[in-house]
């Protein structure tokens, strides 16, 4: 095995790790948050859903904080990881291109990477990681500016993602996800009681989850040569 396939074998990992941090991480903050009552940055009491905050980004509020920041921090690292991973992907699919000998396994790398982009991880994932970080350290209420722009450079870069960059192969699917995702985000501005930030951030993150387990399967297989 060389050490691109060694690369994209442990992205497609990696990319299940950060699926399952992203769908379940909402649900877990709920069940460590012991509060009942939970206020925005004006002192106004916010309880549209009993037990959950209106928003993720207002679990930075609660008494176990750090547990916000670790999920947060795990995921901005896994994001950045990616993004590292595709650079050593170049590198190594150059040093084999420019080897004495092309062998059949380097060949087949090669057509893969050309024919089926984005593969081995991907350089943006490190913006999107950055944009995790600002989340984490610019609280909304003390610092909205940058906490907002961080969160907007996630969500939005990653439902262009999914609509324009993704794998050929489920490009309808990530036009399908990003749809659900910009939709979601769209109705937390509507007059829906219940409808909350929370929920809206929930459903957009379950559809950018959805896209990297199928980039991570597509990973997978092509790290076992299929």
């Amino acid at each position: 095995m060389n050490k691109a396939t060694s690369y994209i074998k442990r992205l497609a990992q990696l990319e299940i790790g950060l699926a399952v941090i992203l769908v379940f991480m909402p649900l877990i903050l709920f069940a460590v948050d012991n509060g009942t009552k939970f206020y925005d940055c004006d002192g106004k009491t916010l309880n549209a859903i009993p037990g959950f905050r209106d928003s993720i980004s207002n679990y930075v509020y609660m008494d176990q904080a750090q547990v916000f920041g670790m999920f947060l921090a795990l995921a901005a690292m896994m994001f950045i990881y990616n993004g590292i991973i595709y650079f050593k992907t170049e590198v190594e699919l150059m040093r084999m291109q420019h080897a004495a000998s092309r062998s059949v396994e380097m060949v087949k790398a090669m057509d893969t990477k050309e024919k089926d982009k984005p593969h081995g991880g991907k350089f943006y994932n490190i913006i999107f990681g950055v944009s995790l970080l600002g989340v984490l350290l610019f609280p909304h209420c003390e610092f909205p500016i940058p906490h907002y722009v961080s969160a907007i450079i996630f969500f939005v870069g990653s439902i262009v993602l999914m609509a324009f960059a993704g794998n050929k192969k489920f490009r309808k699917t990530g036009i399908l996800l990003a749809i659900i995702s910009a939709a979601s985000l769209g109705l937390s501005f509507a007059t829906i009681p219940w409808y909350t930030l929370f929920i809206a951030e929930w459903i957009a993150l379950i559809a950018i989850a959805i896209h990297y387990v199928l980039e991570a399967n597509y990973s997978a297989k092509f790290g076992m040569g299929e």
